[in-house]
């Protein structure tokens, strides 16, 4: 639909903004929302800046009357194409990054999409408290986006990915319906079964879904193991077929990509500040597959994260004016390295090394 009147009727009715047109702004911000972080581009028709949730109602309906996607969008997680796409991209980073509301005994609070990771840390870091997952781009990355693409970062093997942090959301479905997306009980999720409109025919559909036998079957047999902490394999059916836990669509929200719903709002589970005493076992190895067979070895000792590294990564650090001081550590010409964190070590005054 390329019809700019009815961009324009649109652009009169929203608070917000609307790019679209051919002047020079408009086209500008078009290519500035054609690309993520990924070799992927794809001008789209329209980017939309909505003040409030009654623009992204109206931008839903718009959507929906004319047949097009709306791809959401924040900030700093997409690196392979996800927000890319010829809709409308609608960024809602810049009017929802509000802190709503924290509670410090039971460790949670509730933040709009557009709420920064780290920002939300330092507010939290006061309390002693913060929000575990940590995508590398965490000083840009936004709570919408990380629920997104299930952020998961380094520490994941003990602080969790972003599904294992989200309690519930608020969200709008394509209907423009406002639900929230929790976990139930079994009372609970029979009075979901029995609503009327568009949340009660996703909750009957999921329900026919993950209790046929068929489905189940290719379910346990299609997905990796659930022991893999770090995961993206589309939408988590596994986790929401596992009913020795309660029901929770916040299991399939997270990952799907702003494909199934707008997320307005997000309640995450915090964690106490951990320990400041650090300690970092770097293990040379001949080669990666040796490496990886090392990890196995350090994982069973609970550390609090583990990467690796090969030497194609290692060899970008020689001469590197920044990152050539943090080679300090490194004997001779090693293939990869195993470097394992564990925290609150109490080590002798004598043998702690400061990093450079």
């Amino acid at each position: 639909m390329k019809d700019q009147n009815q961009l324009a009727l649109l652009a009169s009715q929203l608070k917000g903004e609307l790019f679209y047109t051919n002047e020079t702004k408009d086209q500008t911000m078009l290519l500035a929302y054609s690309t993520d972080a990924s070799v992927y581009q794809e001008k789209p028709l329209a980017v939309a800046i909505p003040a409030d949730i009654d623009d992204i109602k109206k931008l839903i309906d718009f959507a929906q009357q004319h047949r097009m996607t709306i791809i959401p969008r924040t900030a700093g997680t997409s690196l392979a194409g996800q927000v890319v796409g010829h809709g409308i991209i609608m960024d809602i980073s810049r009017h929802f990054n509000g802190i709503i509301e924290l509670n410090i005994e039971e460790q949670w609070v509730r933040v709009q999409p557009g709420v920064i990771r780290d920002d939300l840390n330092s507010y939290l870091k006061p309390f002693g408290l913060m929000f575990g997952p940590e995508t590398s781009t965490a000083s840009r990355a936004m709570v919408g986006g990380m629920i997104g693409n299930n952020s998961s970062g380094l520490h994941s093997i003990v602080w969790g990915d972003t599904r294992h942090n989200l309690i519930s959301a608020n969200v709008l479905l394509d209907d423009c319906s406002e639900v929230t997306f929790e976990a139930l009980d079994e009372a609970a999720y029979f009075k979901k079964l029995l609503l009327a409109g568009r949340e009660g025919d996703i909750y009957r559909n999921m329900n026919e879904l993950l209790t046929d036998p068929q489905h189940l079957s290719a379910i346990e047999a299609g997905y990796p193991k659930r022991s893999i902490t770090r995961r993206n394999t589309g939408y988590a059916l596994d986790i929401l077929a596992d009913r020795s836990a309660p029901f929770n669509m916040c299991n399939l929200l997270a990952g799907s990509e702003g494909t199934l719903a707008i997320v307005t709002e997000a309640k995450l589970k915090l964690m106490s500040l951990p320990p400041q005493e650090l300690g970092l076992l770097c293990v040379h190895f001949a080669d990666m597959v040796e490496c990886m067979h090392g990890n196995v070895i350090a994982l069973e000792h609970k550390p609090e994260a583990s990467e690796l590294v090969d030497k194609y990564i290692m060899d970008f650090t020689v001469g590197h004016p920044t990152y050539k001081y943090n080679r300090f550590f490194i004997e001779g010409d090693p293939q990869a390295l195993l470097i394992v964190e564990f925290r609150g070590l109490q080590l002798p005054k004598q043998r702690r090394k400061r990093w450079p």
